[in-house]
């Protein structure tokens, strides 16, 4: 009865075998020769400033598709009637929903330009602690800012109260010389 047991486990077993190396869940055993391929890893520096160069061309494309969709009439008319307005209200929720549209975007606003001085006029996340306020000249303004910007352009990386950015800033049309008006796009940098 020991062989019978015997003979049925080796003939259970070689059937198991088969039925493994049929199925595929065997696989031979080879040797490869891995031999270390070289990689190069570009400087830093030099990978951070063309991204740089990469990341304000786009944000400065996207400030100046954002500044073509501001309508001049509500504009115009947040900008007499002041944050309490509901034409405020509307330039608010449109600059919140330009932000909205990339997670990368840390800010969207709108600054005035006059004079050298560059003013916040409404800013995405106006009304929360810390945020800029209707007019609040703007601390630590980039370099680029005492000047009228008059095509679009990417900056940075700049620091300023509220972090270090790169920005994209594109004029806002208006029917009025008195003021430049700036849309501005800002990601961390």
């Amino acid at each position: 009865m020991n062989r019978i047991s015997a003979f049925k486990s080796i003939a259970l077993f070689i059937l198991l075998v088969f039925v493994l190396v049929c199925a595929g869940c065997t696989q031979p055993y080879e040797v490869t020769n891995q031999t270390a391929s070289p990689t190069t890893t570009p400087a830093p520096a030099q990978t951070r400033s063309t991204d740089y160069g990469t990341q304000k061309t786009e944000l400065a494309e996207r400030a100046a598709s954002f500044a073509s969709q501001i309508d001049n009439r509500t504009f115009i008319a947040a900008l007499t009637e002041g944050p309490n307005s509901t034409a405020f209200a509307t330039v608010l929720a449109q600059v919140k929903a330009f932000q909205a549209t990339d997670s990368r975007i840390a800010f969207v606003y709108i600054l005035e330009q006059q004079n050298g001085v560059a003013r916040f006029v409404v800013v995405s996340d106006y009304g929360m602690p810390g945020s800029a306020t209707f007019m609040m000249v703007y601390p630590g303004a980039p370099e680029e800012l005492k000047t009228p910007i008059t095509a679009p352009m990417g900056v940075g990386p700049y620091t300023d109260p509220w972090g270090t950015f790169l920005s994209g800033y594109a004029p806002v049309t208006m029917s009025t010389n008195e003021a430049t008006y700036i849309m501005a796009v800002d990601m961390r940098g």
